[in-house]
């Protein structure tokens, strides 16, 4: 003898059908829920974009950065004149407290 089976109408999903979910853009959604993920996409869209732009760009800032660095490595080696022990050239106590300030900052950069 086979296992009984609750009774199960068969056409039970015409009597009681699920709702089916209303899609995001589609007429189910909410005026301000549409604008907001219209809005979400343009902002993703303005982001890509530029993201894009940056990439395919083909002009580098290197020149740039190299004239900086030898400023920079310009600038530690004139205040590390004094603090070699040439001090002569210095004739105020503050002026040699700022080239040893300089010449530490320069360093540590």
């Amino acid at each position: 003898m086979q296992p009984q089976q609750p009774y199960q109408n068969p056409y039970d999903f015409i009597n009681n059908p699920t709702k089916p979910k209303a899609p995001v853009l589609g007429g189910g959604g909410s005026m301000g829920m549409r604008i907001a993920v219209v809005g979400g996409l343009f902002v993703l869209l303005i982001a890509i974009g530029i993201a894009a732009k940056s990439f395919l760009a083909g002009g580098s800032n290197v020149p740039n950065l190299t004239i900086v660095a030898q400023d920079q490595a310009e600038v530690a080696r004139v205040a590390n004149i004094p603090v070699q022990g040439q001090q002569q050239a210095v004739q105020q106590e503050s002026t040699l407290d700022f080239a040893v300030t300089c010449a530490m900052s320069t360093a540590s950069d």
